[in-house]
């Protein structure tokens, strides 16, 4: 359980990082995307959710919204992400996709549930997710992952963040805060659900 609301979903002051907030009524959010990303998203649909991709321009980089109208609330959420695991090894599809190979997970963390951000976004429950993936043997380039999973009644929500990062995997802490979790904290400080 965090007792504390982690830096990267937390409002950024004095972001340099420019965004441009999307309010979407149809899968009931508000979240800010980078302004140099692709700020239409690609729209998928099954019987199950709806899901808006916001592709980055940097190979790997990415913000997916998934959106459940009818969640069952006896279910295990974490299984929306944990499948996709076991399965790909990889957590998000619509990012392993528009990838040439299978990225490699060097880390990857369930967070566990988060009541104050529970709280904040008035949602039932709350899980988090962290990790680093890299893209491909042949390149050193590394993305940090964050998934942010909500349900309220029956409404339920997969927040997929990519972006590249600057640190290494054995990076000292304040560094990936300063650096990876400040940019995503500009995309989920702002996240509202309705």
């Amino acid at each position: 359980m965090i007792q504390e609301i982690p830096i990267w979903v937390q409002p950024i002051k004095g972001n340099d990082w420019q965004t441009q907030v999307i309010d979407n009524a149809q899968l009931k959010y508000i979240l800010s995307v980078p302004s140099a990303w692709h700020i239409s998203p690609k729209v998928l649909s099954t019987h199950l959710d709806i899901e808006h991709f916001f592709q980055g321009n940097v190979l790997g980089e990415g913000l997916v919204i998934k959106f459940m109208q009818n969640a069952n609330p006896k279910h295990n959420i974490l299984n929306w992400v944990e499948a996709f695991v076991s399965l790909m090894g990889f957590p998000i599809l619509s990012i392993r996709q528009t990838l040439e190979s299978l990225p490699q997970l060097i880390q990857w963390e369930y967070k566990g549930i988060c009541p104050p951000l529970s709280e904040r976004l008035k949602v039932d429950e709350i899980h988090l997710y962290e990790g680093l993936a890299q893209i491909s043997e042949s390149s050193p380039t590394l993305i940090r992952l964050y998934i942010l999973l909500a349900r309220r009644n029956t409404f339920a929500w997969q927040i997929n963040l990519s972006i590249s990062s600057a640190c290494l995997p054995d990076a000292p802490k304040e560094l990936v805060e300063i650096n990876d979790h400040f940019r995503a904290g500009a995309i989920f400080g702002n996240l509202q659900f309705l």
